[in-house]
């Protein structure tokens, strides 16, 4: 990797980012107290700790996002202030979220430039932009079509896609939180390679990760936190699992998971034929009282989409029943009524208003059957917010306290709190423990084991094989929209799955979401004419409008284009251009 460019900080020795003494508080949360840690340069530092020890917090200070009330950053040994995440970015730091910042009507190229698109002035380069993008994912080892759509991607390739737009400042370091939180196997181990590349192109690596075999596979060094405090810097040498979840809960911890003692009773599911072009077909299956049934296999061969199908979120044909009653499909507020719920794995774009409170957002759903005659009850409401609070132990100040300010895994139990209350016949959930901490995932198991236990019937997704086969009392593998084949829990292996997801020859389905020359059944490529439509159509109708409307404004008055009344005209336009002029510079 000798050719490899280089970012300039990293000639020079010693660590490549450091914090030092740096403490962070929010209104009632000591977040950060007196943090020290270093990332050196061609090196993977892993940093673990349960949800809400401050690692989101710590990695938002070093990346621009929030400023410190105290302490100090450096990079390279010198000392910044990180004035905003451009600057941060400009300095050589780059982040990727755990959830994508990508724009899902935009093409491959454009998602990786956005707001640093080459050309001058007002016009892309698209030539270049495409010749840069196809450098960056050939450093990555990666072949993805550039003028795909993200919205076409599978969850590997919008990963991809994030890390390819990180490095286009060529980052000195490159922040990953939770990147491998939605991948199965084949990807987590694709993106291993990727990040041993940049190591030994001399990029300083932070790795965030509940995935806590992951991190022992992928890190040099390992950082864990606890109650905002660093509680130890290791050498991975000789380090387990039960070393790291010991330091970062402060005791033993079990990693059982709960016992299957539920016994299925009636008949709550069943699914005949259910189809949705491009996405599945075919698909039958019945879920059973008191049972918990997953959905497994290679991600991206339809599991999603049978779980949005069933909520209202995708057309599907078929015939559903639940309780025996036939279902129709039209919308998630009819699926509400039938009593189906649905968890996303995207709790920050579909399950949380992170702008909004606790309260509010546990409540968004009950609020009719908490009003008499249009009028809120109030006492109703906090009593039932307080007690969903104290049952999932969600670690807040208040129930005023903005959901957008918890920690991932406090966020997950607000989301499953709202839909407790509903006490529906059937819960689906996508994802249920992604990006949240082993103590966190075991509370969860738990509430969801309850579920079943009190008669519910539960489908889970997950791309953790061993989630579901703990978790789950029969596992359904789907490979290419349809249901390959049925694994009860006794006989659940991660061998029998993804055997049973790559047979007939299935075998390229393992690495296909990476490698980009197996594109979707629903995959286009976009022209160069749609990207300048997308780009400049809007701006084109706006002007138009305004050309016309000065045109009919002067043909029914004189005194349109007159001195004083143009000078009228300035004198109101000009706040609204500055405050369109300040907001666009906050955003830039």
């Amino acid at each position: 990797m000798s050719d490899e460019p280089r970012h300039p900080l990293l000639e020079t020795p010693g660590p490549v980012l450091a914090v030092t003494r740096v403490d962070k508080s929010f209104p009632g949360v000591r977040a950060l107290v007196k943090v020290s840690f270093e990332c050196r340069a061609g090196e993977i530092h892993g940093l673990v700790g349960e949800n809400g020890a401050g690692k989101s917090t710590l990695m938002r200070i070093l990346a621009g996002v929030l400023r410190p009330d105290s302490g100090s950053i450096q990079i390279s040994g010198k000392g910044v202030t990180l004035n905003s995440p451009r600057h941060a970015h400009d300095l050589g730091i780059a982040m990727v979220y755990q959830d994508t910042r990508l724009v899902d009507e935009l093409d491959v190229a454009q998602n990786i430039w956005l707001e640093r698109e080459p050309g001058w002035s007002f016009f892309v380069d698209r030539s270049e932009m495409e010749r840069r993008s196809a450098a960056i994912l050939l450093r990555l080892g990666i072949q993805i079509d550039l003028r795909r759509r993200v919205g076409e991607l599978s969850v590997g390739e919008r990963q991809i896609v994030e890390i390819a737009r990180g490095l286009t400042a060529d980052p000195a370091a490159l922040i990953l939180d939770e990147p491998t939180s939605s991948l199965d196997p084949a990807e987590s181990k694709q993106l291993g390679k990727i990040l041993a590349g940049l190591r030994s192109a001399g990029t300083g690596i932070v790795f965030i990760s509940h995935r806590l075999p992951e991190v022992l596979e992928f890190a040099d060094r390992i950082t864990v936190m606890k109650d905002g405090e660093i509680v130890s810097t290791l050498e991975n040498k000789g380090l387990t699992v039960d070393t790291l979840v010991s330091l970062m809960v402060g005791r033993t911890l079990s990693l059982a998971f709960p016992s299957k003692t539920a016994k299925p009773g009636a008949a709550r599911l069943e699914v005949e034929d259910l189809s949705s072009l491009g996405h599945f077909q075919n698909v039958s299956f019945s879920l059973a009282a008191g049972e918990i049934v997953g959905l497994g296999g290679i991600q991206g061969n339809g599991q999603r989409q049978i779980a949005r199908a069933l909520y209202g979120l995708l057309p599907a044909t078929g015939r559903v029943r639940l309780n025996g009653s036939r279902i129709s499909l039209r919308s998630p507020g009819h699926a509400i009524h039938s009593g189906v719920v649905y968890v996303s794995a995207d709790r920050r774009g579909e399950g949380l208003f992170v702008a909004h409170s606790i309260r509010e957002n546990i409540a968004v759903p009950h609020l009719s059957a908490w009003s008499n005659f249009g009028v809120m009850s109030n006492r109703q409401e906090a009593g039932a917010v307080r007690e969903t609070i104290d049952r999932l132990k969600i670690r807040t100040p208040s129930a005023e306290q903005p959901v957008g300010l918890l920690s991932g895994g406090n966020q997950q139990k607000v989301v499953f709190g709202r839909w407790l209350l509903a006490k529906p016949i059937l819960y689906l959930f996508e994802e249920p423990t992604v990006g949240v901490d082993v103590g966190t995932k075991l509370e969860l198991y738990r509430v969801i084991r309850r579920l079943a236990d009190e008669g519910a019937a539960v489908l889970v997704l997950s791309s953790d094989l061993i989630e579901l086969i703990g978790l789950c009392d029969r596992i359904l593998v789907v490979a290419h929209g349809r249901i390959v084949d049925s694994v009860p829990a006794a006989e659940a292996t991660e061998e029998r799955i993804i055997g049973s997801a790559v047979r007939n020859k299935r075998e390229n389905a393992l690495t296909r979401d990476f490698s980009g020359k197996e594109a979707g059944q629903n995959a286009r490529r976009v022209s160069i004419r749609e990207v300048l439509l997308r780009r400049y159509a809007g701006a084109g109708l706006l002007s138009l409008l305004i050309l016309s409307l000065g045109v009919y404004t002067t043909l029914r008055s004189p005194y349109f284009l007159t001195e004083r009344n143009l000078g009228n005209l300035v004198i109101q336009i000009a706040p609204l251009a500055l405050v369109s002029v300040g907001q666009m510079a906050a955003i830039l």
